[in-house]
């Protein structure tokens, strides 16, 4: 699966999105980010986005640090801790920096609904790693789970669950892919029809709304009467939904490219609403397709200036394309507008506690080398010529 995804991406641009659903204290995550560096050779051309998720905050401070016993190592190969780890205390080692800087690690209740969600990087995902979790969730929060990483996802993207969480019930809506005796779950929205899901709104007469998009009323149901067209087999004709309605629902139901397209047709002709240039970036952006999520969103910030949430929105996408001191002007002119804005404050937050944790990485590594140097004197010696291990490094 991923060789071809990076063949394909190389071509189309360079960027990559994972996703570690209940990471525990990050051996999945780091997996991830050794496994890219052996397969690309160029990473450090790549957009690449690795995002690591715990409720167990204790975990997720473990797995920052980066640092692992023999027992995290048992089930590997030795040149996997030789290469990319450093011993720094009897039987601990150490994450290379490069590799750990590679991951983002946050708290995230995934029963919870706040994925997928530009503001917590849960959205255009190509990978979604969710491995001996959801065999502790109830029947029905499996299903919620299920259906909100299946809008995580890209078209195309993938859902990895471990063997004994696979389901036809929970994943119906996912392709079922068997590669060597293993099942993996594949978002395919050709599995299920657009207008299917369309209908389904249309007979409960309800169109849902996401923030915040021009008023969607509640539809009056239909009854019959003399003025009440009629179909060929005698039934009341169906109310249609607009454009702008379909898009929302297919939005909502993770049919994002399905949504652009009923939303191209109305912010191409020059008269979108705000509202609708808020959706079409979301739309945009949860593709991947950040450059044009980076446009339209502009267009709406120049259309209104004075407006913190658009100044919001765009930063989360300048943060996203890695434009991280351009991400923290915008924030900034988002609390200006509205000191009081606390998703801005967090955010920033956030990019400034990113900085100062890999300043104190680096810093943290040169004295553990430092100390483990003046600990064992032949371990400079051997570093020029040697591995520890006795063999030439490689």
């Amino acid at each position: 699966m991923l060789p071809g995804l990076i063949d394909a991406r190389r071509k189309t641009g360079k960027r990559l999105r994972f996703w570690s659903a209940g990471c525990s204290t990050g051996e999945e995550p780091y997996s991830i980010a050794i496994l890219l560096d052996k397969l690309i050779p160029d990473l450090r051309d790549w957009n690449i986005t690795i995002l690591a998720t715990d409720i167990n905050t204790a975990a997720l401070r473990k797995a920052d640090e980066g640092i692992y016993s023999d027992w995290s190592f048992r089930d590997v190969p030795p040149f996997f801790k030789d290469k990319y780890f450093e011993r720094v205390n009897g039987n601990r080692y150490l994450l290379r920096p490069d590799i750990r800087k590679m991951v983002t690690f946050s708290y995230l209740n995934l029963s919870e609904d706040v994925y997928p969600a530009l503001q917590n990087n849960t959205n255009a995902m190509d990978f979604v790693f969710c491995r001996n979790v959801l065999m502790y969730f109830a029947p029905e929060h499996v299903n919620r789970a299920a259906e909100r990483f299946y809008r995580s996802l890209v078209d195309n993207g993938w859902l990895i669950v471990s063997p004994v969480e696979t389901s036809q019930i929970h994943y119906a809506s996912y392709a079922t892919v068997r590669i060597q005796d293993s099942t993996f779950y594949k978002k395919d929205t050709h599995k299920i029809k657009p207008d299917r899901i369309i209908a389904q709104y249309v007979e409960k007469e309800i169109v849902p709304s996401p923030l915040p998009l021009e008023k969607v009323k509640r539809r009056k149901s239909i009854k019959p009467s003399q003025t009440t067209p009629y179909d060929v087999s005698g039934k009341p004709k169906q109310s249609v939904l607009t454009l702008l309605e379909e898009a929302v629902v297919l939005y909502l139901k993770g049919f994002y490219q399905e949504a652009e397209e009923r939303l191209s047709v109305l912010v191409s002709n020059g008269r979108s609403s705000q509202e609708m240039l808020v959706l079409y970036t979301k739309i945009l952006a949860n593709q991947g397709k950040l450059e044009d999520a980076f446009h339209w969103c502009k267009k709406a910030v120049s259309a209104e200036k004075f407006n913190p949430q658009l100044h919001y929105l765009l930063a989360i996408i300048l943060e996203e394309q890695k434009k991280v001191e351009e991400a923290k002007a915008s924030l900034k002119k988002a609390l200006y507008l509205d000191p009081d804005f606390v998703l801005a404050h967090f955010a920033l937050a956030n990019i400034s506690q990113r900085g100062a944790r890999l300043r104190k990485r680096r810093s943290t590594l040169a004295l553990q080398r430092r100390f483990y140097r003046n600990a064992n004197p032949m371990k400079s010696f051997l570093s020029q010529k040697e591995s520890p291990r006795g063999g030439f490094q490689r």
